[in-house]
């Protein structure tokens, strides 16, 4: 069977934590307020509110933000409460929560462990004031490197799902300073690789390949004679334009990259790793 189309991100899916050790499911139970007033979804990243003391919201932690934000306590894994007309047939358990719902006892399952790597699917960054939902192929060079949050508050209302995904810095570029979260491993199930000829004129960071189907911004570079770890860091209609100047001339290049990556918090993000309250 073919693996699933990857076409757009689906939130933070918990797999395991650091160093090997099992995700067991667990999580940690902390009250909506009632009539709350914004969806929380499968996957999204939630945080104390602050007014509020006690309660969970949707978290401000931005694309391009390099500031922690407190009270950031980890990811919406779902819901319960009992529904207003009481809890006749008992409590409702819900893949996400709609926004208005007016539930004095409703509670989020919160994956609140500093420690969860989680698998996520990375997205465009084209240098804007926002980032894109559209998913990228980030190459094996970017390991390690670190990862901003697209926390659009959007889902899904049919499965539940957060559209929150991961990008790198301003236009794709590959980030090495500070960042919410970092990549652990690459995920291969999912690694893509178009093979096409290609050319400059002289050395440029603009590059013509006999065709741009198939190739994301992300993916790494590789030819005969090729140096380095040169990525694409955008696709045009008939050209892209990769991170570092080069030479081709009808030179058959083959790109690589993964949309889906593991990714740990880094330190300070999380407010268990942030001395500062809520």
């Amino acid at each position: 069977m073919a693996y699933p189309t990857i076409d757009k991100p689906y939130g933070l899916r918990p797999v395991n934590l650091i160093g090997g050790q099992g995700f067991a499911g667990s999580t940690r139970m902390i009250p909506i307020a009632s009539g709350l007033a914004e969806n929380l979804f499968y996957g999204q990243l939630v945080q104390l509110n602050t007014t509020s003391t006690g309660t969970v919201i949707s978290s401000t932690l931005t694309y391009n933000s390099t500031s922690p934000v407190l009270g950031t306590i980890g990811v919406f894994l779902g819901c319960e409460y009992s529904p207003p007309s009481g809890p006749i047939f008992g409590k409702i358990r819900s893949q996400y929560w709609p926004t208005g719902t007016v539930a004095s006892d409703a509670v989020a399952y919160i994956c609140d462990d500093p420690d969860t790597v989680f698998e996520a699917v990375a997205v465009g960054n084209p240098g804007g004031a926002t980032a894109s939902l559209t998913p990228i192929a980030l190459g094996a060079n970017f390991l390690g490197s670190n990862l901003f949050p697209v926390t659009a508050n959007s889902g899904s209302t049919s499965t539940g799902d957060s559209f929150v995904g991961l990008c790198p810095g301003a236009s794709n570029a590959l980030t090495r300073t500070t960042a919410p979260f970092r990549i652990v491993q690459m995920i291969p199930d999912s690694a893509q690789s178009v093979q096409t000829n290609c050319s400059t004129s002289g050395a440029s960071t603009t590059v013509t390949p006999t065709s741009v189907t198939g190739i994301k911004a992300g993916m790494l570079l590789t030819y005969t004679g090729s140096t380095g770890a040169n990525y694409v860091t955008a696709v045009g209609a008939t050209t892209i334009t990769v991170a570092t100047a080069i030479t081709l001339s009808a030179v058959d290049v083959t790109f690589t990259g993964t949309p889906e990556v593991l990714v740990k918090w880094n330190f300070g993000y999380h407010s268990y790793y942030n001395a500062a309250t809520a």
